[in-house]
């Protein structure tokens, strides 16, 4: 343990004032050392109560399995106005926008922070055969839950939210997603020829449905994602869970028509399904039906061009976790090195071994 005190600088400056007599008598006494300083053979650098200027922190050895239940309410408000989200790194090309207002139940003339589009997000995970009340019980031992899922996930718009440049979007989205089934399809002959008459109308396309697009306007009101089962796949033979992807809302043609749509469901080769465990959407590769090409989307600025679109959030969050173990190294200057580790209860990928001792289950 060590005992430190600071060293206190203090006004050594003469005064005027004082005595001759006085200063004589300082004069004959031998120099002592100040009362506030103390003699200690650490650096000068030595502060351990001060922030570190190095940090890492490793995740490689935490897992999907930690997770075991979460439910998730959310609510943002987007701020009033058109935002766009540079999907395409090419800046010539149009990129995808919304317009978010506000919803004509709210009372906003003189109140700025409700204005614009309301979204309102339901999110839950949890075991396959579970209710959502059994995910939350803490009681139910972990060898008793399968692998975490998403089991159901919304999101509601009020009011809807106007889409701008949604057609050259979707037509852009091959070069951000490779459909896995492409390939295979590109090797029979008679489909590899429709695509290849396609591909060399794929301008023309996407400025016919682009004037289109300008007679018909797009408002969403709820997207839902619901997982289904494909079976197994892979060498493994993993079983493949999806997440279905509906949207439902209307166009608008010539700005007064209204043309509803209701869980309408896009071709996966457009829009890609994400796995719905876990253990494969916490991945660099979250789609089930496609691979993402990362090297051709411009993810901080999506992540800035997304945060500035919000203008307030708040959130309800319940969750069931099993807590990893904790090991924290610190070096201090000086080369004092400090080891911590700790342990609350068992990790999930142990547990599903069988070996060691269960303090707790989860944690909610």
């Amino acid at each position: 343990h060590f005992s430190i005190r600071s060293e206190l600088s203090g006004d050594r400056r003469s005064k005027s004032q004082q005595s001759h007599k006085k200063q004589i008598k300082k004069r004959r006494q031998p120099e002592q050392p100040q009362k506030n300083t103390v003699i200690h053979g650490l650096p000068d650098s030595f502060a351990p109560l001060l922030s570190s200027s190095e940090m890492d922190v490793l995740w490689d050895s935490l897992t999907a399995d930690l997770i075991h239940a979460v439910q998730l309410q959310a609510q943002v408000r987007l701020r009033e106005g058109r935002h766009s989200i540079p999907l395409d790194k090419d800046d010539m090309r149009p990129q995808f926008w919304f317009d978010s207002k506000n919803s004509a139940n709210d009372v906003i003339e003189n109140d700025d922070s409700k204005k614009g589009c309301k979204i309102s997000a339901s999110f839950t995970i949890g075991s396959e055969r579970f209710s959502l009340n059994e995910d939350l019980d803490t009681t139910k031992p972990t060898l008793s839950r399968s692998r975490p899922l998403v089991k159901s996930a919304d999101l509601v718009l009020d009011p809807p939210l106007r889409l701008g440049n949604v057609a050259p979007t979707l037509l852009h989205f091959p070069d951000l997603f490779e459909d896995r089934a492409l390939p295979r399809l590109r090797r029979m002959q008679i489909i590899g020829l429709i695509i290849e008459f396609l591909s060399s109308l794929w301008f023309l396309l996407e400025k016919t449905l682009w004037m289109i697009e300008r007679r018909c306007q797009v408002h969403l009101s709820k997207v839902k994602a619901t997982p289904i089962y494909r079976g197994t796949s892979g060498m493994d033979a993993t079983s493949e869970w999806r997440l279905s992807l509906s949207f439902t809302g209307h166009l608008l043609l010539f700005g007064w028509i209204p043309f509803p749509f209701i869980s309408y469901r896009l071709p996966t080769f457009i829009i890609p399904q994400p796995h719905a465990l876990l253990e494969y959407l916490l991945t660099e590769q979250p789609f089930a039906s496609a691979r993402l090409r990362r090297e051709n989307i411009s993810e901080e600025k999506i992540v800035v061009a997304s945060l500035n679109a919000l203008d307030s959030w708040s959130t309800n969050l319940k969750a069931v976790v099993t807590p990893p173990a904790l090991e924290v190294d610190l070096t201090l200057p000086g080369g004092i090195t400090v080891a911590v580790e700790l342990l609350h209860g068992r990790d999930a990928p142990t547990s599903r071994k069988g070996i060691g001792s269960s303090l707790a289950d989860g944690i909610p």
